[in-house]
């Protein structure tokens, strides 16, 4: 959530959240629908280590449940970088209730262990993940843990024409989707906010890209619009020094 989160100071860490909670509006937020996954940037776990510290701090400024029921869908919250998964029962198979389950990391990306036992006791049909800063798609067995599918499609021009997904609900297999950043830091091209929408019914779920304008597009364009601004300039002051050198040398010379 905060760039610069693990190593930084108590001070620096308020400073930080605040800023957070100013960009993001959270006062505004029910803290009980709000889940906030810690990442390596937060806690450590990439370069650096994850200490209790971190973890505790993480939670006194981003308390969130674990566990969420919203309607007919049910949040549950892994972490993969402390190997975390909360003890549940696997949902019933005529039931409606859609099971998502949120991580940083990505769990079908690199396929491990974790990732199998977390498809295996949870059995979700959504896995939501970040970590890459890149948008792409996953599906995989429930019953090996084992990925099927990729799809990185975000690096596709297509993926700006076509930014939804849509997904049927099954019992054998389950998808991820690796939300893209929004965050002109991660010295990526293509950030965005993410926006799931689930049925009622259970039998069926969507998910749709609100890409940000691009960075790297707006710098060329402001160099552009610069570049052409000073040459009218030099131009227009190149034209104007004739006619100045003229005009001086013809009020020299006196009627005689």
């Amino acid at each position: 959530l905060m760039d610069e989160g693990s190593f930084a100071t108590d001070e620096e860490y308020q400073r930080y959240f605040q800023r957070f909670k100013e960009i993001f509006q959270l006062d505004y937020f029910p803290a009980n629908k709000t889940v906030f996954a810690p990442g390596d940037n937060d806690i450590g776990g990439e370069d650096e280590l994850v200490t209790d510290k971190k973890v505790n701090r993480f939670k006194q400024h981003f308390a969130s449940p674990t566990i969420y029921n919203l309607g007919r869908v049910q949040f549950v919250q892994v972490d993969k970088m402390q190997r975390v998964v909360p003890p549940l029962s696997p949902l019933p198979p005529n039931d409606n209730q859609t099971r998502v389950v949120i991580s940083h990391m990505p769990l079908l990306g690199l396929p491990s262990a974790f990732a199998a036992e977390v498809l295996q006791k949870m059995r979700p049909q959504v896995i939501l993940s970040a970590h890459d800063h890149k948008l792409a798609r996953f599906s995989g067995d429930i019953e090996t843990g084992e990925r099927l599918t990729v799809d990185t499609s975000s690096d596709n021009w297509l993926a700006n024409w076509q930014p939804s997904w849509r997904f049927q609900r099954s019992d054998h297999q389950t998808y991820e989707v690796v939300v893209p950043t929004c965050s002109y830091r991660m010295g990526v091209s293509d950030m965005g906010f993410g926006v799931a929408l689930f049925d009622r019914r259970g039998e069926a779920w969507c998910y749709h890209m609100l890409w940000l304008p691009s960075r790297f597009h707006a710098l060329i364009l402001y160099l552009c619009i610069a570049t052409v601004m000073l040459a009218a300039v030099v131009v227009t002051q190149c034209c104007l020094r004739p006619c100045r050198s003229r005009h001086k040398s013809s009020s020299s010379y006196r009627i005689l």
